[in-house]
C-alpha cells in the first residue's frame, strides 16, 4: 500500500497548508519561518493534542488518534529543534494518513520508507521551504563564504535540527554528498557557540508536558488496547509529577 503513495503528495500538501495557514493570518508569507506559536494553533483547529514525555531513545514520537481528539507525544530528551521536526512529522501522519490509529516513529531519518519517508518529506518541506531556503542559502554563502555558518544560521532562522537542515539543503542540491556528509560531522554546539548562535534549538528541552484532556484520552486508548497497561502507569506517573509541581491540569485517578 505505501509503495503507491504519489511521490509528490507530502510537498504538495506542505506547500498547501502553508497557504491556508497565510490565509488566516498566522504567516506573513508562503516562505516565511513556522513560529511555535503557529504550530499550536494549528494543533488547537485541529483538536490535537501535544504531549512531552521521556519516550524511548530509539523513538522520536507517537501518534496516537481518538475521537474526538488526536494525540502526539514528543520524546522530551530529543533537542528542541528535533522536537519541531517530530511535531511536523506527526501532522503528515494526521493529515494523510487517516488509516493509522497509532504510529511510533523512529529516531533514524536516513533509509526511512513508506509513511515514514513521506512524513519526513512534509516535515522539511514545511519547515524549510525550497525557495525561501535556497535565496537565505545563496544570501548567506555571498556574504560570508562560509558553509558551516550558512547552515547554521538557517537552522537559527527557520528553528530546526542540524541534521535536518543539512538534509534538506541536500535535497535541494545545495551542497553534495561530501558537503553533506563532512557537516553532518560537525560539532553543532561548537559552531552555535563560535557562530553566536542561541544554543537551546540544539539542545534537549527536557521539560514534561501533558495536556488536561491527556488522562481522559490515555484511559481510552487503554482501555482499547492500543497502549499497554505499563505505558498507561507510565504516563500518568508523569501527570502527577506535574500536578505536584504545581502544573494546571485535573485530579488524576489511575483506576
Amino acid at each position: 500500500m505505501t509503495s503507491r503513495l504519489p511521490p509528490h503528495r507530502a510537498l504538495e500538501a506542505a506547500a498547501g497548508i502553508r497557504g491556508v495557514l497565510v490565509q488566516k493570518g498566522l504567516l506573513k508569507a508562503i516562505g516565511a519561518p513556522v513560529s511555535d506559536e503557529v504550530l499550536e494553533e494549528l494543533l488547537r483547529q485541529e483538536k490535537i493534542l501535544l504531549a512531552r514525555v521521556a519516550l524511548s531513545d530509539k523513538v522520536s514520537a507517537v501518534y496516537m488518534r481518538s475521537d474526538p481528539y488526536a494525540l502526539i507525544l514528543l520524546n522530551c530528551t530529543s533537542t528542541v529543534g528535533h522536537q519541531r521536526f517530530s511535531l511536523v512529522h506527526e501532522l503528515c501522519h494526521h493529515f494523510l494518513h487517516t488509516e493509522l490509529n497509532t504510529w511510533a516513529c523512529p529516531v533514524a531519518v536516513q533509509g526511512a520508507r513508506g509513511h515514514e519517508r513521506e512524513a519526513n518529506q512534509f516535515a522539511a518541506a514545511f519547515l524549510l521551504p525550497a525557495r525561501s531556503v535556497c535565496d537565505d542559502f545563496f544570501r548567506l554563502m555571498d556574504e560570508t563564504n562560509d558553509l558551516c555558518r550558512s547552515t547554521i544560521e538557517i537552522c537559527e532562522r527557520y528553528r530546526t535540527s542540524w541534521q535536518s537542515t543539512v538534509g534538506r539543503l541536500r535535497d535541494l542540491s545545495l551542497i553534495g554528498k561530501h558537503e553533506q556528509d563532512a557537516l553532518l560531522e560537525s560539532k553543532v554546539m561548537a559552531l552555535a557557540r563560535k557562530y553566536e548562535v542561541s544554543l537551546d534549538l540544539f539542545r534537549p528541552s527536557g521539560q514534561l508536558q501533558i495536556p488536561a484532556e491527556f488522562a481522559e484520552l490515555a484511559r481510552d486508548l487503554r482501555e482499547r488496547a492500543v497502549i499497554s497497561e505499563r505505558k498507561y502507569q507510565s504516563l500518568m506517573d508523569d501527570l502527577e509529577a506535574l500536578m505536584e509541581c504545581g502544573h494546571p491540569g485535573v485530579e488524576v485517578s489511575k483506576r
